[in-house]
């Protein structure tokens, strides 16, 4: 589900270059790249605690949103000097479409087996 989501998402970019001068068609992209964000957040809380148990979510959710802020202060500033070099957004939205389908196929690699970390409580010591 996961992978579709970020391939979704890559056609969604591309669908976003490709509609720019029309701008309902825009307006219609951006709907469809909203419904695709929204879904990305939930599988990924679910995927976390599934894999490292629910206590472990907080931090891991944490860490995981730190560098995907960080990413996208990195990406802003990536495709301001891509527009100010190129002229325009083609090349930076080309880039956002191949992480976004490498983000997809390295999404199908993540095991749906059972290694649920299980944190036991430590009895109270006197």
């Amino acid at each position: 589900m996961l992978a579709g989501i970020y391939s979704g998402r890559a056609l969604i970019f591309a669908g976003l270059f490709l509609v720019r001068d029309n701008g309902l068609l825009m307006l219609g992209v951006a709907m469809v790249g909203g419904i695709t964000i929204a879904g990305s957040m939930s599988m990924t809380s679910m995927l976390t605690a599934d894999i490292y148990g629910r206590y472990s979510v907080g931090s891991i959710l944490g860490a995981i949103f730190l560098v995907h802020q960080t990413g996208a202060a990195l990406g802003s500033s990536l495709a301001g000097r891509l527009f100010e070099s190129t002229g325009g957004y083609g090349a930076a939205f080309a880039v956002a479409c191949a992480l976004l389908a490498a983000a997809g196929l390295v999404s199908l690699r993540i095991d749906n087996g059972a290694r649920v970390f299980r944190w036991a409580a430590r009895g109270a010591s006197a």
